[in-house]
């Protein structure tokens, strides 16, 4: 979809070369912004948790609980895909 505008932009950076305006160390460079990056993970000790408006605290878990109904979800996925499998096996 950028092609022509990136093939244009070379064609432009050649002639500008070719006529001396740039120098042959001139490099061209994305206007695009670098983008999202994540921050570096630092290793705290502490974990901080909000208690709950009834004053109980959670601390948070290696791995969450799935809601019963996603896990009953995946279980009729699968059976539907194995018998889609086995159909299509013959």
């Amino acid at each position: 979809m950028t092609e022509p505008t990136r093939r244009l932009a070379r064609a432009a950076d050649i002639e500008l070369k070719r006529r001396s305006v740039l120098g042959p160390d001139d490099v061209l460079k994305s206007a695009e912004p670098e983008g999202f990056k994540y921050p570096a993970q630092t290793t705290a000790t502490e974990t901080w948790v909000q208690p709950r408006l009834d004053g109980t605290v959670d601390l948070p878990r290696d791995q969450p609980e799935l809601p019963l109904q996603v896990s009953e979800v995946a279980e009729y996925n699968r059976k539907r895909q194995a018998e889609i499998d086995r159909a299509h096996r013959g």
